[in-house]
């Protein structure tokens, strides 16, 4: 049995369609230009994958290198975030530190970056200082002095000495190294 719908019926329902496809247009065509500029601001403006950065000291000679798998630039905040940065800065004699970790992000330029996961900073044996390798989860690296800190548990190896410290400075250019607290160190004269 066929039932009929009431043309009053009908016609509410075709003008409440076409109303809602009108005020959706509407609704689309004027949209805030003040929040698509936001949007806008808030989207990368460089991305670059497998990327390498060089800078040269005065006298010409490379002062530090970083390389990363990803880097995305943030213009509105000036700010790059680096995935799995791999960097090499070069103390004044010319002696490298090896320095990657998982994640990175670059702030006011490139003049603090801070590492996250698996942080490493190694340097090789030099005829002034032996073999050195830090480890911890997060790490502040301030390229334009050489500086590293960190407020989490570091692990730092020498031949024969392990120390274990509740956050760390270290002077890079200098091979000095600082820990805050709760330090504790074991010394194995075997392997020295």
């Amino acid at each position: 049995m066929i039932q009929r719908v009431p043309i009053k019926f009908l016609m509410m329902t075709f003008i409440l369609i076409v109303l809602t496809a009108i005020s959706t247009i509407v609704m689309l065509r004027h949209s805030s230009p003040l929040t698509s500029s936001l949007d806008s601001q808030h989207q990368p403006n460089l991305i670059i994958f497998n990327s390498v950065t060089y800078t040269y000291n005065k006298q010409g000679l490379l002062k530090s290198q970083t390389n990363a798998v990803k880097t995305v630039h943030y213009e509105y905040q000036n700010k790059t975030v680096l995935t799995e940065p791999r960097m090499v800065a070069y103390t004044e004699n010319r002696i490298p530190w090896q320095i990657r970790a998982d994640q990175g992000q670059m702030v006011d330029g490139s003049s603090i970056i801070y590492l996250e996961g698996n942080v490493v900073l190694h340097q090789p044996e030099a005829p002034t200082s032996p073999e050195t390798t830090i480890t911890t989860s997060a790490l502040t690296y301030y390229p334009n002095r050489s500086f590293a800190e960190s407020k989490q548990e570091v692990t730092i190896q020498r031949p024969g000495t392990t120390i274990v410290a509740h956050g760390m400075t270290a002077d890079l250019k200098n091979g000095l190294v600082n820990t805050q607290s709760k330090t504790r160190a074991t010394y194995d004269p075997e392997n020295h």
